[in-house]
Order: structure tokens, then C-alpha cells, then sequence
């Protein structure tokens, strides 16, 4: 689930990020301004120079060998191909990019994969906030990991890294730890919020999980993979930048709150084990819910410590949720379109009111 809350902000800061920005249409060589791909594919030839930042939204760049950008090389949503070199900073966000040359800043993966081919010269540093990184033995890099989260290496790959002392290793491991701790209680006090009061909605997304898992885990896949391609196609035609950037929060306040209905499912059976009634009747729903979801989101830490889970349980956890939240709403949304009054009582004709039951005699 950590990587579901990774993925809906990180989209977020990508289209806060793409409206903030100021869009170019410079080209490339002598031009300050530098060059914004959108959607498109961009080449800058061998032995030319591109003075600024190259910007890739959503399109494909490739800095032939021998070839130069003087500023920042920035990966929002697209592909890089890095033979050449970058005086400045690579930074990828919910992208990829192929490195194979000199770097003379630093490297940011902010959700994305970064591949370090055997040529890669990164004289800076590698922050890695999320994503997975790839490294061709050969290639040099300084610090190849800064942060809380950990890189992830293929088995086909040679992985290496700068050796690390012990004390830097339990340090950062440590770090790990506490970071998932505050991450728990946090999402625990907001489920002890979301749950102080009577949430018929949480009640019908635990029936919805109960009921059909399945399908509620598949929609709540079908909607991670799809969102990203709306999203981005809605932030590229700018015009509706803004509606992108409302469901980018609609989907992600509706992946913390499937989330927390988890924990509270998961409170709610453990007080039921413990002797506490049927859905934990002896502990108040805001309890129930903190401590499911306090438990829930250290267990999914906890799996991605272990090599080859990683991320896959909390984020089918997560997708579970998702799903029967959607499912949910839907149905409220097609019983509302069905009964626009809201009303099921009948009519009353003229005022009158109903006539008694004839008394038996």
C-alpha cells in the first residue's frame, strides 16, 4: 500500500509540477531556454550542444553520444536515453531513463527506473526516493543510494555500489524502521478520525471485500494501471490540467481510505478472536480501526524488508481496498440515478390521508 500512496503523489506533483513550469518551444542548439518534449520524441544529434534544461513530458529524448545539455535533463512521465552527457541534474519522476554517459550533478529517481549502463559517470550523488534502479558492472557512481527506500536490482544485472561501512548500513536500516513506524501511527490516527463517527460506508466496503474479493482486487488493479494513462493524457492537453489533477486526489483519498476500512476489517477480527463479540462489538469502531490499520501498514513494511515480496503484498492489499471503495461508490452513484427522490414511500393523492384497516368482526 506504501507504494499505492507513493504512486498517487508522485502523479500529484507531476501535474503541480507540469502547471508550475514554464513551457518553451525553443529548439535546441544556442537557445537558453532549452527544450520541453511533450508527448513527442526529441534527438540531440552528436556533437551538438543544448544550452538549458531538457524537459520530457510524456515523450522520448535521446542525447546522441558526444553530444551535451549544459543545464538539468528532467524525466517526467518519459523515457531518456542518455548516451551523451549532462552537466547538470538528471531528475526522473514516474519515468525511466537509460544512462550511459557523464553526469556532472546529481541523479533523482523519484519513482520511476533508472538504468546505469557500463559508461555511466555520476559525479554527484544518486537520491532514490522510489523506484527501481538498474547498474551494468563498470559503471561509476559516488553514493548510489540516499534516502529511505531501497533500490531494486534485476537478477540479469551485475549490480554494483560503493561498499558502505557497518554503521552506515545499521544506520540506514535503521531509518527504515522508524520511518515505517511514524508512517503506521499517522495512518493510524486517521483511521481513529475517518472511524469516530458512524460510517455506513465503511460498512459497505467491508461487506464489498467479503463478498467479492476477487473482483474488488481486480478492478482495484485495472484502476492503478489505467490512471496514470488518463492522467497523463488529461496533463498534456493543459486545458484540463485542472480536472487531472482533482482525480489525482480523488484516487488517492479513496486509496487511503480503502486502505484504512482494511485496518479496520483487520481490528475489527481481532477483537472478535479475542473474545470481544461479533465486528469487535466491545471496541469502538475509531479503536478497532487505528490499531487494524497501525498493524496493517507495519506488516506490509515489515514484507517489504523480505527479499522477492517487497512491495507485492501491501500493494495487492491496497489494490483490494481501492477496488471495493470504487465498486462501492459506483453502486451508491447508480441507486442514486435510479431513485433521484431518495424516496421510497408512495405518493399521497389529494391530501388525503390513508384509509384504516377494516377491523375484523
Amino acid at each position: 500500500m506504501r507504494n499505492i500512496f507513493r504512486f498517487s503523489g508522485w502523479w500529484l506533483l507531476l501535474l503541480l509540477a507540469v502547471g508550475m513550469w514554464h513551457v518553451s518551444p525553443a529548439e535546441a542548439r544556442g537557445l537558453p531556454e532549452g527544450k520541453v518534449v511533450f508527448g513527442g520524441e526529441y534527438i540531440l544529434p552528436a556533437g551538438q550542444v543544448l544550452d538549458g534544461d531538457l524537459t520530457v513530458v510524456g515523450g522520448k529524448a535521446t542525447i546522441a553520444p558526444q553530444a551535451a545539455v549544459t543545464g538539468d535533463a528532467k524525466i517526467i512521465g518519459g523515457t531518456l536515453v542518455m548516451k551523451g552527457a549532462v552537466e547538470g541534474n538528471v531528475t526522473v519522476t514516474g519515468g525511466e531513463a537509460w544512462i550511459d554517459g557523464p553526469v556532472d550533478g546529481d541523479v533523482r529517481l523519484i519513482g520511476g527506473k533508472v538504468h546505469f549502463e557500463r559508461n555511466a559517470v555520476v559525479k554527484g550523488k544518486v537520491h532514490v526516493v522510489g523506484g527501481g534502479v538498474q547498474m551494468m558492472s563498470g559503471a561509476q557512481v559516488r553514493i548510489f543510494m540516499e534516502g529511505p527506500q531501497h533500490a531494486f536490482f534485476w537478477p540479469w544485472q551485475h549490480a554494483h555500489s560503493v561498499p558502505i561501512g557497518a554503521v552506515d548500513f545499521l544506520a540506514h536500516w535503521l531509518w527504515r524502521g522508524m520511518l515505517a513506524v511514524l508512517q503506521a501511527l499517522a495512518l493510524a490516527a486517521l483511521a481513529a478520525v475517518v472511524f469516530l463517527f458512524p460510517d455506513t460506508a465503511a460498512r459497505r466496503t467491508i461487506q464489498k471485500i467479503e463478498e467479492a474479493p476477487l473482483v474488488a482486487g481486480g478492478v482495484g488493479l485495472l484502476t492503478v494501471a489505467l490512471l496514470p494513462i488518463v492522467l497523463l493524457a488529461l496533463a498534456i492537453t493543459l486545458l484540463l490540467l485542472p480536472l487531472a489533477v482533482v482525480l489525482a486526489i480523488v484516487a488517492g483519498v479513496a486509496a487511503l481510505y480503502g486502505w484504512v476500512v482494511l485496518g479496520l476489517l483487520l481490528g475489527e477480527r481481532m477483537a472478535a478472536v479475542g473474545g470481544m463479540g461479533a465486528q469487535g462489538a466491545g471496541w469502538h469502531p475509531a479503536l478497532s480501526g487505528a490499531i487494524g490499520t497501525f498493524l496493517l501498514t507495519l506488516l506490509a513494511a515489515a514484507l517489504g524488508f523480505v527479499p522477492c515480496v517487497g512491495w507485492i503484498p501491501g500493494f495487492l492489499a491496497g489494490a483490494l481496498g481501492l477496488g471495493a471503495v470504487l465498486l462501492v461508490a459506483w453502486e451508491a452513484w447508480q441507486q442514486k440515478r435510479g431513485n433521484p427522490s431518495g424516496g421510497g414511500t408512495a405518493p399521497v393523492v389529494d391530501g388525503a390521508s390513508p384509509a384504516p384497516p377494516p377491523s375484523a368482526e
